[in-house]
């Protein structure tokens, strides 16, 4: 009987013992740069009518971040 290993996934670590590059995780800049656009289509308001529970979501973070930013002491 012959064990064969499962092909790696793209963008997977390779495994230890096997060399190779490790990958540079959560923050890697290149994955941040393709997905921000995206990201920041997420947050239009337009798009978020469709799911209520991320619109309050998003509305109450801008009332929060005026708050902090017009009272500091509210926070302190």
């Amino acid at each position: 009987m012959t064990v064969l290993q499962a092909p790696e996934a793209p963008g997977q670590a390779p495994a230890p013992g096997k060399g190779g590059k490790v990958s540079s995780g959560l923050l890697d800049p290149k994955q941040l740069v393709t997905s921000l656009p995206d990201a920041l289509r997420k947050l239009n308001p337009v798009t978020l009518w469709r799911n209520p529970v991320m619109l309050v979501v998003e509305v109450g973070a801008a009332f929060t971040t005026v708050l902090a930013f017009s009272d500091p002491s509210l926070f302190a």
